[in-house]
C-alpha cells in the first residue's frame, strides 16, 4: 500500500495524482517486479516512484496520457536498477569483508611481512 503525505499536494494536484495512481499503479508495480523478482523490493520501488511523482506533480500534469505512463515506467525502471546496484555493492562489500577476515596461515600476507622485516 502506498503511504504518502497527501498534505504535500494541493487539492487540484491531489485529484490528478489519485487519477494517475489509480490508472497506472499496477503497471508501475509490474515493471518493478519484472526487474527485481521480489515483491518487497517492488513495493519499495513503488513507494519511491510515487513519492517522486508527488514531488513533481506539475511536470506530469503538463504531459499527455501516453507520456505520463512512459515517464512513470521509466522512473520505476530507474528506481529498480538503482536498488539492484545498491544490493550488488552491499554484497561486494560483505564479500570483501569476509575475505579480509580470513586468517592468513603462512600464505602470501605472511611472506610479504617476512620479506619487509628482513
Amino acid at each position: 500500500m502506498l503511504v504518502l503525505s497527501m498534505a504535500m499536494l494541493e487539492m487540484p494536484d491531489r485529484s490528478f495524482f489519485e487519477q494517475i495512481y489509480e490508472k497506472y499503479a499496477d503497471d508501475v508495480f509490474r515493471r518493478a517486479l519484472g526487474i527485481l523478482k521480489n515483491t518487497q523490493d517492488a513495493e519499495d520501488v513503488m513507494q519511491n516512484t510515487w513519492t517522486s511523482v508527488a514531488k513533481n506533480i506539475s511536470f506530469f500534469r503538463a504531459k499527455e496520457d501516453g507520456a505520463v505512463r512512459a515517464y512513470l515506467l521509466r522512473i520505476a525502471r530507474n528506481q529498480s536498477i538503482t536498488l539492484l546496484r545498491a544490493r550488488q555493492r552491499e554484497e561486494r562489500y560483505i564479500s570483501d569483508a569476509d575475505i579480509l577476515d580470513v586468517p592468513d596461515e603462512g600464505g602470501v600476507e605472511s611472506s610479504l611481512l617476512n620479506a619487509c622485516s628482513e
